[in-house]
């Protein structure tokens, strides 16, 4: 009973909406620690400690990983989940499976080019256009896997909140590893990373409340 009270309370579009305020401040909070250099010792030395981990099989094992990130990759499977949620007349499903990701995709081209900020220039192992902050790949890594997750939860809610922090736990995961492979491979500075956590978090929330919300 007490799991199922828990599953029905987070089923609020209210929830969501709240939490997606709370990213977003957290988001322009850290933004303007990035534009006043507060955090760039941060990122050296950061930076520094995972550049020292490099080795040919760690190269290797993140050149895979960040493809999980990658837009050519994540669309696609996309498209493949849409056809298959469409052939269960699933449309709701997977009109919140694209907006999110295409959402991600559109409000990062915006916030890169407001932030305009530009990437590491050294130990570069992959070509990386445009801006650095916020990570694009750690974007949409959050939106696709979070709002496979999210979807995942919903079917199976009588599972309640055990389920929900199982799905949570993977999809952190996985999205930090995304992440820390655009560092290891030296395309991105840490604090973009987490810049693209706050902003992806957010506007998934966002997504999560508007799917709650047609769904009641």
């Amino acid at each position: 009973m007490r799991r199922q009270a828990i599953a029905r309370g987070c089923s609020k579009p209210f929830y969501f909406l709240l939490f997606a305020l709370v990213f977003c401040g957290a988001f322009l909070v850290f933004s303007v620690f990035i534009h006043t250099h507060l955090l760039k010792e941060f990122d050296r030395w950061t930076m520094a400690a995972v550049l020292s981990l490099r080795t040919p099989k760690w190269t290797s094992f993140f050149l895979f990983i960040q493809q999980l990130g990658y837009r050519k990759v994540i669309f696609p499977m996309i498209t493949v989940m849409g056809l298959y949620l469409m052939l269960f007349k699933k449309f709701n499903e997977c009109l919140f499976l694209f907006s999110t990701a295409a959402g991600a995709l559109i409000l990062n081209g915006w916030l890169k080019t407001y932030f305009h900020r530009p990437r590491p220039s050294v130990h570069v192992l992959i070509t990386e256009n445009g801006f650095g902050y916020p990570s694009r790949h750690t974007m949409l890594a959050l939106a696709l896997y979070g709002s496979i997750s999210f979807l995942l939860w919903r079917k199976f809610q009588e599972e309640g909140a055990h389920l929900a922090k199982k799905l949570l736990s993977l999809t952190i995961g996985l999205v930090l590893l995304v992440g820390l492979s655009m560092i290891y491979l030296g395309v991105h500075y840490p604090t973009d990373i987490f810049g693209g956590l706050l902003a992806g978090a957010a506007w998934l929330c966002l997504c999560c409340a508007w799917y709650l919300h047609i769904k009641e």
